[in-house]
């Protein structure tokens, strides 16, 4: 159902989505592990992120799923939740929070052999990095020219 849960979320549904979590909460309270868990609050808070404008409790939730995978040693999870939370520090302007749990992302990404995720940081990151103004530092960390070739 958790896995259900995360597609639903991904592709727009946060109806179909809560309903899920909600029943694996239901049917499954004394069978789930930690990172069962912290998976089910990482859907939580990315859903509450994109569904309302309480920034703060998005941000409580994604914490709660951080400290449980950080508990259970998952650096996937880790990588995963820190993107979340950069994601919303972005769209608050927080730059300085963005760039830290993009760039922590990017190297747990790294360290577990995850390329897809740590190319994604990255962007993110020289995302944070065109905004904070530094345009001709991330064409060349890209290895492009200034005319973006």
């Amino acid at each position: 159902l958790i896995n259900g849960a995360n597609a639903s979320a991904n592709r727009g549904h946060f109806i179909e989505a809560i309903k899920q979590l909600d029943e694996s909460d239901r049917s499954y309270t004394r069978q789930r592990s930690s990172l069962s868990l912290a998976s089910g609050l990482a859907c939580k808070g990315y859903i509450e992120s994109e569904s309302s404008d309480d920034v703060e409790k998005s941000l409580d939730i994604l914490n709660k799923s951080l400290s449980l995978f950080v508990g259970g040693n998952c650096n996937i999870g880790r990588a995963h939740v820190l993107m979340l939370r950069g994601n919303i520090f972005f769209k608050c302007g927080k730059m300085d929070d963005a760039l830290s749990d993009y760039s922590e992302a990017s190297l747990l990404s790294s360290d577990i052999g995850d390329p897809l995720g740590e190319a994604s940081a990255r962007v993110n990151i020289a995302n944070v990095r065109f905004r904070q103004g530094d345009t001709e530092g991330d064409a060349e960390r890209f290895g492009m020219d200034h005319h973006g070739e």
